[in-house]
């Protein structure tokens, strides 16, 4: 879902949230009656490599990195 606030954003400021399908409606309509300008795409995974973690992770976690 890809949204901005039009008061205080230009065109090319967009902000995107994930939403499952459960919440997905309710965000939209959310954003909508605010009259914020939403876009709804459905998000598809790859088969890319997961993402290597953040170097403050494992130390968060009490774990070695």
């Amino acid at each position: 879902m890809d949204w901005r606030n039009p008061k205080i954003h230009s065109e090319d400021r967009v902000k995107t949230w994930l939403a499952c399908d459960e919440h997905v409606d309710y965000l939209r309509d959310f954003l909508a009656s605010r009259s914020f300008p939403v876009r709804v795409e459905r998000f598809e995974t790859t088969d890319a490599a997961p993402a290597t973690p953040h170097v403050g992770d494992a130390a968060h976690r009490g774990e070695r990195a």
